[in-house]
């Protein structure tokens, strides 16, 4: 079997970008009926937040700084909320990362769907561990 120059070429290049392909593709598992490995968010457990937050985009920023430019209003502190999702998200770029969704149950935001991960405290691992300062369980 003879190869040409062109052909190898050709062969190495196709090998790259199917390599680059695999190894740049994300993916994102739900993982809301078994969180333990990945998050101390309990799915169906109710938490108060503890402090006041912006919500942006659906998600949950701290106070700190200015407002961000996208602001859709401010939560305050009491507010309730249930856990009803977590996934784990894959990326080669960015890493592993667990994200926490919960239903507003009181307030002008009630029914709305918010990611609280974000002000959690997230580990290297991809681990992201409810933040005590920010939110609190509360019995049902």
């Amino acid at each position: 079997m003879h190869f040409s120059f062109k052909e190898i070429n050709e062969r190495v290049f196709f090998i790259f970008i199917l390599l680059h392909v695999l190894v740049s593709c994300s993916s994102t598992t739900d993982i809301t009926r078994n969180t333990a490995s990945m998050t101390d968010f309990v799915i169906g457990q109710v938490y108060v937040l503890k402090k006041p937050v912006w919500i942006s985009k659906g998600a949950l920023l701290t106070l700190r700084g200015k407002e961000p430019t996208d602001s859709e209003g401010i939560l305050n502190s009491g507010t309730k909320f249930v856990a009803r999702k977590a996934v784990v998200e894959r990326d080669y770029e960015m890493g592993t990362s667990t994200e926490v969704f919960a239903e507003v149950l009181t307030g002008e935001h009630k029914g709305e769907t918010m990611k609280i991960s974000v002000i959690s405290q997230r580990m290297k691992t991809g681990y992201t561990r409810r933040d005590p300062e920010m939110l609190e369980p509360i019995a049902r």
